[in-house]
C-alpha cells in the first residue's frame, strides 16, 4: 500500500486566514466550487509544504504573497503555515513512523521554517523525505496536461523519472558525489599533514635526545642540591644568632619609632586643626564672595535707579531754566506795555490842557463877539462838542489809564510772582544741581564698583564658556565613544552569532564544537584559533604559518578525542584533526631565533598569547 494523504491542515495560507482543517478519508476526494472560491490553494498548499520554490508554480511573484493579505473586516496575518499528515503505515517513508507530519511555516520577514513531527529539518531533509513519494502522488495543476504534450524530450524526460521514482536516486547520487569530494578534500589535507609532519620527525628525535638528557642532569642536580641544602642550614644557624642581636635592636628602635610616630601623631592633629581653620576661612571667604556678588547686584540696580532719577532731575531742570526764560520774557513785554501807556496817558494830559485853554479862549471871545453870536454859538456848539469829545476821550483815557493800572498792578504782581517762582526755581536749580553733583560722584562710584563687578562677571562667564565648551567636548566624545560601543558590540554579537554557527570550519570541526556545546561531548577546548590571542597586525602572518592547525580541535585527554572521533564515524559527519593536552609534548629545546635583522619581528609562538595551561 503507498503513502496516502490523510489530513491537511492550512492557516494563513492565502484565502485560508482561519485555520481549516481537511480530514481525507479513503476513496476518491474532490472540492467543488465557483471560480474564485480558493480550490486552487488547496493543491498549492500541498505543493508549497512539500517544497515547491517556485513563485510562478504558486501563481504569485514574491515568497510573502501566499500569506493573507488581509480583506476589508480582518487585518492581515505575519505568518502563513501548511502541514500535511500522511499514512506511513505501508513504510513507504524511510522514517519508523505509522503517520509522519510535513508542516512548513513562512513568515513576512523572509524566514522560512521546515518541521517533520514537529522538529525544525532543513529543505534537504524535507526533499530526501518525500522524494519516494514520486510513484505515489502527482500534482496536476492548469495547463499541466498541455504542457506534457507540448515539452521538449529532455523535459518530458523529467516526468517520466519523477513518475518512476528515479529522484531520491538522483539525491543519493548528489549526496555521494558530497561526499566522495568532501573525502577528496581530506586527503588532501592528510597529505600536507604529512608533508608537514615528516621534516619534524628530526626535531622530535633531538627533542627525545635532550630529555634523556635531561633526566640524567635532573639527578645530578638533586645531589647538588642536598649538599646546597647541607650547607645553607648551617649557614642559617649561624645568621640566626646574629638575627636575634639584630632583634634586639631592633626593638630598641621600634621603640624610638613609636616615640616619633606619637609625636609625628600630635603633629598631624595640629596639621588638621589648622586645616580645619582653613577651611574654615575658606567657607567666609566663600561667603563674602556670594555677598559682594549680590552688593554687586544690588549697586547695579541702585545705579539703573540713579541714572533713571538723574535723567528724570536733568528734564525737570531743563523745563525750569525754560520756565525761567519764559518769565524774563513776559517780565520785559510788560515792561514795554507799562512804558506804552504811560506816554499815551501823557498824550490824554496834554489833549485836555489844549481843550480847557481853547474853551477859556472862546468864552472870552464870547463877550467879544456877540455879533457873531451865531458864528460864536456854532462855534461855540462846536467847542462844546469838542469839550465833549474831549471830556469823552479824557474819560476813555482814564478808563484806559485805569485798566492800565490794573494791567500794571496784575504785571507787578506777575513779575513779584515770576521773581518768587524765579528764586525758587534758582533754588531748585542750585539744590537740582548739588543733586547731581552728588549723583555723579555717587554714579561714579558706583561705576567703579560696576566695572569691578562686569569685570568679575567677565572672568565668570569666561570660566562658564569654557566649562560649557568643555562639557560640549564631553558629551560629544562620549557621545562619539557610545557610538563607536554601539558598533563594537553589534560587530561582536555579529562574530559570536558567525562563531557559534559554525561558519567557515570543516564540517567535521563543525559537528564536534555543535556536539560539544549540547553536551554530548566532554574535554572539548575548542579550536587552535580560539585559544590563540594574536595581535592584529599579525594575524595575516600567524594564519599562514598555521595553515589548516587552525582549525585543529583542542581537547583535555586523548580519551575525548577517540569519543568525538567515533561520534564523527557515527553520523558520517566529516573528519577533524585533534590535539590532546595530556599527550602533546613539546622538547624544552627550542632552536634559538634567527639574529636580529630587519624586519624579523621574533618567533610567532613568543608573540602570540594564550592560557597559562596551554603553555608546553
Amino acid at each position: 500500500m503507498s503513502v496516502r494523504l490523510k489530513r491537511l491542515e492550512l492557516l494563513g495560507f492565502k484565502s485560508f486566514a482561519s485555520r481549516t482543517v481537511f480530514d481525507l478519508g479513503g476513496g476518491l476526494t474532490a472540492v467543488v466550487g465557483p471560480n474564485g472560491s480558493g480550490k486552487s490553494n488547496l493543491s498549492e498548499a500541498v505543493r508549497w509544504a512539500l517544497g515547491e520554490q517556485s513563485n510562478v508554480a504558486l501563481r504569485g511573484r514574491r515568497g510573502e504573497d501566499v500569506i493573507f493579505a488581509g480583506s476589508g473586516s480582518r487585518a492581515p496575518l505575519g505568518m502563513a503555515e501548511v502541514t500535511l499528515t500522511l499514512d506511513n503505515a505501508s513504510g513507504g517513508l524511510p522514517l519508523d513512523f505509522s503517520e509522519v507530519t510535513i508542516a512548513r511555516r513562512a513568515f513576512r520577514d523572509g524566514e522560512t521554517h521546515y518541521l517533520i513531527n514537529g522538529s525544525r529539518v532543513r529543505l534537504r531533509d524535507v526533499l530526501a523525505l518525500t522524494a519516494p513519494l514520486g510513484q505515489s502522488y502527482t500534482v496536476i495543476g492548469q495547463g499541466l496536461v498541455d504542457a506534457a504534450l507540448s515539452a521538449r524530450p529532455e523535459e518530458r524526460r523529467g516526468l517520466f523519472e519523477h513518475a518512476a521514482g528515479i529522484a531520491p536516486l538522483r539525491l543519493k547520487r548528489a549526496e555521494a558525489e558530497r561526499r566522495l569530494a568532501e573525502a577528496e578534500a581530506n586527503r588532501a589535507r592528510l597529505a600536507d599533514l604529512r608533508a608537514e609532519l615528516e621534516p619534524r620527525l628530526r626535531a622530535l628525535e633531538r627533542a627525545a635526545k635532550h630529555a634523556r638528557e635531561h633526566a640524567e642532569a635532573r639527578a645530578t642536580l638533586a645531589g647538588l642540591q642536598r649538599r646546597l641544602f647541607a650547607d645553607l642550614w648551617r649557614e642559617t644557624r649561624s645568621a640566626l644568632a646574629a638575627a636575634e642581636g639584630d632583634e634586639a635592636a631592633a626593638r630598641a628602635a621600634r621603640e624610638a619609632a613609636g616615640a616619633e610616630v606619637a609625636r609625628l601623631t600630635a603633629a598631624g592633629e595640629a596639621a588638621r586643626a589648622t586645616l580645619a581653620e582653613r577651611t574654615a576661612e575658606r567657607r567666609a571667604l566663600a561667603g563674602r564672595e556670594a555677598d559682594l556678588a549680590r552688593r554687586a547686584d544690588a549697586l547695579r540696580r541702585d545705579l539703573a535707579v540713579d541714572e533713571a532719577r538723574l535723567a528724570a532731575t536733568r528734564r525737570r531742570l531743563a523745563d525750569a531754566r525754560e520756565a525761567a526764560r519764559a518769565l524774563d520774557e513776559r517780565e520785559a513785554a510788560l515792561a514795554r506795555e507799562r512804558e506804552r501807556l504811560a506816554g499815551e496817558d501823557a498824550a490824554a494830559e496834554s489833549a485836555l490842557a489844549q481843550a480847557r485853554r481853547a474853551a477859556a479862549d472862546l468864552e472870552r471871545d464870547r463877550a467879544e463877539a456877540e455879533a457873531g453870536r451865531a458864528t460864536a454859538a456854532r462855534a461855540l456848539r462846536e467847542a462844546a462838542e469838542a469839550v465833549g469829545t474831549q471830556e469823552r476821550e479824557r474819560t476813555a483815557t482814564h478808563r484806559r489809564r485805569a485798566a492800565a493800572e490794573e494791567r500794571r498792578a496784575a504785571l507787578d504782581r506777575d513779575r513779584e510772582r515770576a521773581a518768587a517762582e524765579h528764586a525758587t526755581a534758582r533754588d531748585r536749580l542750585a539744590a537740582a544741581a548739588a543733586g547731581i553733583a552728588a549723583l555723579d560722584e555717587e554714579a561714579c562710584r558706583a561705576g567703579e564698583a560696576r566695572a569691578t563687578a562686569e569685570a568679575a562677571a567677565r572672568d565668570l562667564r569666561a570660566r562658564l564658556d569654557a566649562a560649557d565648551a568643555a562639557e560640549r567636548e564631553a558629551a560629544a566624545a562620549l557621545a562619539a565613544l557610545e557610538r563607536r560601543v554601539v558598533e563594537l558590540q553589534t560587530r561582536l554579537d555579529g562574530l559570536r552569532a558567525l562563531a557559534a554557527s559554525g561558519e567557515g570550519l570543516y564540517g567535521g570541526v563543525r559537528a564536534v564544537l555543535s556536539a560539544a556545546r549540547a553536551g554530548r561531548l566532554a574535554g572539548v577546548v575548542g579550536t587552535v584559533a580560539e585559544i590563540l590571542r594574536v595581535p592584529s597586525d599579525l594575524e595575516t602572518a600567524i594564519e599562514v604559518a598555521l595553515g589548516g592547525h587552525l582549525q585543529d580541535v583542542v581537547v583535555e585527554r586523548w580519551a575525548d578525542a577517540e569519543s568525538a572521533i567515533a561520534l564523527l564515524k557515527e553520523r558520517r559527519a566529516g573528519r577533524a584533526t585533534f590535539q590532546p593536552l595530556d599527550t602533546i609534548r613539546v622538547g624544552a629545546g627550542r632552536e634559538a631565533p634567527p639574529a636580529a635583522r630587519p624586519g624579523v619581528l621574533g618567533v610567532a609562538a613568543d608573540l602570540v598569547a594564550h592560557e597559562p595551561r596551554f603553555a608546553t
